[in-house]
């Protein structure tokens, strides 16, 4: 090469899987293992998003599940005698 660039081979990966070899310079190989940095940063974030999913369900699924304070049942039964005299 005219610019005294070398190439070799690199290799782009995601997860395990291998997604293609090249011949690129040492600039290419930057830019790649930028690209490949943003996609684990992607990865990591929607992994995270699904454990913040995960924990908002199931925080709701627990608060369905528990029973109505004495008090607030109580004040219920108030207002529908209420309703049924009118």
């Amino acid at each position: 090469m005219s610019d005294g660039m070398k190439n070799f081979p690199c290799a782009c990966f995601f997860g395990n899987q291998t997604l293609g070899i090249a011949f690129g310079s040492t600039e290419d190989t930057k830019i790649g293992k930028q690209m490949l940095g943003q996609m684990a940063q992607e990865r990591d974030k929607a992994g995270l998003q699904q454990q913040i999913d995960e924990n908002l369900k199931r925080v709701y699924d627990e608060a369905l599940e528990q029973q109505v304070p004495d008090r607030f049942a109580q004040l219920l039964a108030q207002l529908r005698e209420k309703d049924a005299k009118k």
